[in-house]
C-alpha cells in the first residue's frame, strides 16, 4: 500500500498589511498639517517599524503621536540625515480590521507649493511571534497652497529735538502670516538719549507676555510671546510706543538701529523681520512768498529736507472768512486765480509731518495787480545770465532763499531793462539755486523767482 505523500506549503508571512496616509488632504504653507495613518491587516499587529524620507525644503517639524487603534502602545522615533525613523510597539495585539493607528504631523515650509508626494522609505509589520506580514505602503499627494512670509516693524522716528524734550516714537508692526512670539533689540546712542518707559501698543495689548530691560545699557531689548497656543492674527497696528528725553541735540535718528529682530509662528518657525527705523525731521521751510501775476496771485514755497505729508493753504481777507485749499505736499505752487484786484490777501501753510504734529508757516500777503511789473527777457531757469523788463518800478533787489540780499538794481521809475550775470554786489559768481527778484512801484511788492543752474 503506497501512503499519499505529505505536501508542506511554506508561506513566510503571516497575513497581508498596508499602512496609507489619509487621502486628498491640502495644507497651507507654514502651518501644521495632521495625516491620520491607517493600518489594515488580516491578522493581529504587534509592531509597526516604518521610515519616511523628508526633503527639508518642503517639510519641516515632522514627527508621529499616536491615535485610535494605536493609542496605548510603545511609540519610538527619530529624525536623522532628514529621514523619519518610527517603530510602533502594541501593548497589546491589534487585532485584524481596519483603523487609524497614528498621526504624521509636519509643517510645509515656506516656498513649498503645488503637489508633494510622501511615501514610505521603509516599511515592516509584525505580528504574533513577530512573523512579518507581506506588505503595502500606499503613498500620498498632498496639495500645498504655497505663500511668503512678510513681517514689518517700523519704528516711526522724529529725533530732530533741543536738550530736554522728550520724544515719542512709535514702533509700528504687520505681517502677513500668524505669530506666536516677536522679539528685538533696539541700540541707542546714550549721550544723546535717556530712556523713560515703553507703553505697550494696542496690538498687544490682549493674549501676549510682553517683557523688556527698560531700555537699559544702550539697547531697549523687547519680548512678546503667546503661552498656552496662542497667536497674533495676520494685520498690523501699534507694537509699542517708546520714549527717550534727549540730552543733546539729535537731528535724524542716526543713533538708533536695530541689532536684532525676529518672530515664530505657532508651528516653531523662525521668521526674518525687516526692521527699519524712518528717518523723519520736522517740516522746515525754507521760504512762503506771493506776487501778482496776470492771472491773479502766486504763492510759491519750499520746504528743507523732509516734505510734509499733508499740506493745506488758507486764504483770508478783510472782507470775506477764511478759507483752506487741500494742497498736494510735493507741489511748491499755488495761483489764487480767485483773487480780486486790489485786496490784500493773506495766507498760510499747514504742514503736517510724519509724527503727525501741524506746523504753520506765514502769514504772506498778497495783493492782484491786474498789469504786472516785472517782464522776463530771457529763459528761466538760466545758466549764465537773465534779463528783465521792469514798469513803474522804483526799487529792485535780488534775495538768496534765506532773504539775504544779494544785488540791487538801478531803475528810472518809468520803463527799465535791468541785466543779472550772476553774481553778487560784490562781483562774486553765487552758486545755483532759486533766487528771488522782488521790485517795489507805487506801494505794490512783486515778486518773481529765477533758477539758477549749475
Amino acid at each position: 500500500v503506497l501512503a499519499s505523500p505529505l505536501i508542506v506549503i511554506d508561506n513566510p508571512f503571516l497575513g497581508t498589511a498596508s499602512l496609507s496616509f489619509s487621502s486628498s488632504q491640502t495644507g497651507l504653507a507654514g502651518e501644521r498639517l495632521t495625516l491620520p495613518l491607517t493600518l489594515e491587516r488580516s491578522a493581529s499587529v504587534e509592531t509597526i517599524e516604518f521610515s519616511i524620507a523628508l526633503d527639508p525644503n518642503r517639510w519641516q517639524f515632522p514627527s508621529v503621536v499616536l491615535a485610535g487603534e494605536g493609542a496605548g502602545s510603545t511609540l519610538e522615533q527619530s529624525l536623522e540625515n532628514d529621514i523619519l525613523d518610527v517603530a510602533i510597539l502594541a501593548s497589546t495585539p491589534i487585532p485584524s480590521g481596519k483603523g487609524v493607528v497614528a498621526q504624521l504631523q509636519l509643517v510645509p515650509a515656506f516656498g513649498a507649493s503645488g503637489q508633494q508626494t510622501l511615501a514610505f522609505s521603509e516599511l515592516r509589520i509584525l505580528g504574533d511571534d513577530q512573523l512579518p506580514f507581506e506588505t503595502t505602503g500606499l503613498p500620498e499627494t498632498v496639495s500645498i497652497t504655497g505663500r511668503t512670509p512678510v513681517l514689518n516693524l517700523n519704528l516711526v522716528a522724529s529725533l530732530t529735538a533741543a536738550a530736554g524734550d522728550t520724544v515719542s516714537l512709535p514702533l509700528q508692526f504687520d505681517s502677513n502670516v500668524e505669530i506666536s512670539a516677536l522679539q528685538f533689540a533696539l541700540a541707542y546712542n546714550r549721550l544723546t538719549l535717556e530712556p523713560i518707559d515703553l507703553e505697550i501698543g494696542s496690538l498687544l495689548t490682549a493674549g501676549p507676555t510682553v517683557t523688556h530691560n527698560n531700555g537699559s545699557g544702550g539697547t531697549w531689548n523687547f519680548s512678546a510671546f503667546y503661552p498656552g497656543g496662542g497667536f497674533l492674527s495676520p494685520g498690523g497696528g501699534p507694537v509699542a510706543n517708546l520714549r527717550f528725553v534727549v540730552l543733546e541735540d539729535a537731528p535724524g535718528n542716526g543713533d538708533l538701529q536695530f541689532v536684532m529682530a525676529e518672530a515664530a509662528n505657532p508651528e516653531g518657525l523662525t521668521l526674518e523681520v525687516n526692521a527699519t527705523t524712518s528717518d523723519v525731521v520736522p517740516v522746515t521751510l525754507l521760504y512762503f512768498l506771493g506776487e501778482s501775476v496776470d492771472s491773479g496771485i502766486r504763492l510759491t514755497w519750499a520746504f528743507g529736507q523732509d516734505a510734509p505729508l499733508a499740506l493745506e493753504l488758507e486764504r483770508a481777507s478783510p472782507s470775506q472768512a477764511s478759507e483752506r485749499f487741500s494742497l498736494d505736499p510735493q507741489v511748491e505752487f499755488f495761483f489764487d486765480t480767485s483773487a480780486e484786484p486790489g485786496i490784500v490777501y493773506t495766507y498760510r501753510l499747514f504742514a503736517r509731518d510724519r509724527n503727525g504734529k501741524l506746523e504753520t508757516f506765514g502769514p504772506v500777503e498778497g495783493r492782484f495787480e491786474p498789469n504786472s511789473r516785472i517782464t522776463l527777457l530771457s529763459a528761466n531757469p538760466f545758466q549764465h545770465s537773465v534779463g528783465a523788463l521792469l514798469v513803474g518800478v522804483e526799487k529792485a533787489v535780488l534775495m538768496d532763499v534765506r532773504g539775504r540780499l544779494v544785488r540791487e538794481f538801478q531803475t528810472s521809475g518809468a520803463s527799465s531793462r535791468i541785466h543779472w550775470d550772476g553774481r553778487d554786489r560784490n562781483g562774486n559768481r553765487v552758486p545755483a539755486g532759486v533766487y528771488f527778484l522782488r521790485v517795489v512801484g507805487e506801494g505794490t511788492i512783486q515778486t518773481t523767482r529765477l533758477v539758477k543752474l549749475p
